[in-house]
């Protein structure tokens, strides 16, 4: 795991819009709304300090995006593998995504149907979450190539080894 440091201010495309969807300590609220938004899960937290949770919303329809820290140490399980794809962008704190019994070199990462994921976060996590329906990249790609995909598309998970070059490249 690597600490990454940087503002956590979510404004996409300069709307401002963003919803707030929960800010505080309540464990079962915030394991119902990322169940409800994500997937079924089991969510443990793992220290005594307390959950000092937040989730907004910057944008809701064919792929979503979120912005989510939980204020302490947990582990979250998907019930079963995912049926979207979903890019996990660190924006503070420490984590590790396993993928398939695997812990990647890097939480900057992308999972997608089939895989079987699960996730540790620091209390000082706060992570971007890009939601994308397996439909809308089987529709790109159908697009792009002129016929569906024959088989589950799947993509090497981690995005960048170098955290630090891609917020850098992105402006964080």
């Amino acid at each position: 795991m690597s600490g990454i440091s940087t503002s956590t201010a979510l404004d996409v495309g300069g709307s401002g819009g963003r919803e707030v969807l929960f800010r505080r300590s309540e464990v079962e609220e915030l394991h119902d709304l990322i169940s409800t938004r994500f997937a079924p899960n089991r969510m443990a937290v793992l220290d005594d300090s307390g959950l000092d949770g937040r989730c907004e919303c910057a944008h809701e329809g064919s792929v979503a995006l979120y912005e989510l820290g939980y204020g302490a140490e947990d582990d979250v399980t998907p019930a079963e593998p995912l049926d979207f794809y979903v890019v996990h962008i660190p924006l503070a704190g420490d984590g590790a995504v396993i993928l398939d019994g695997r812990q990647l070199s890097s939480a900057l990462s992308m999972v997608g149907p089939g895989q079987a994921v699960s996730m540790r976060w620091n209390q000082e996590s706060v992570n971007r979450i890009l939601i994308i329906p397996r439909q809308v990249v089987d529709q790109a790609v159908s697009v792009r190539l002129g016929e569906p995909p024959r088989r589950l598309l799947s993509f090497d998970p981690v995005l960048d080894k170098r955290v630090d070059a891609v917020r850098a490249g992105w402006g964080w």
